[in-house]
């Protein structure tokens, strides 16, 4: 990975039927198959604290194959941060 490891988590993806896993570094979030196969990578702009992941149960957004898990990143400087797979969708200060 290049950095400290902060978290891993091992999620049980509903739509692939596999399990996956997120890694939390010093400034990048790592999604991976099972296998070690990069799902995708995400450079953060905060200093990351603590990771919490779900999956996402909504058929419609499973049915497009978009990356079906949400996840909550906090802050050393006080931010909770929500991701809807690669996206941003919600900031709290």
């Amino acid at each position: 990975m290049g950095e400290l490891i902060k978290e891993i988590k091992v999620i049980d993806n509903q739509r692939t039927k596999r399990e996956e896993i997120l890694v939390l570094t010093e400034s990048m979030i790592h999604y991976l198959e099972d296998n070690g196969k990069v799902i995708f990578q995400k450079k953060l702009d905060i200093e990351p604290m603590a990771i919490h992941t779900f999956n996402i149960e909504d058929k419609n957004y499973a049915n497009n194959k978009l990356i079906n898990i949400m996840y909550m990143i906090s802050s050393h400087q006080d931010h909770i941060l929500v991701y809807k797979g690669t996206n941003l969708a919600w900031v709290l200060k």
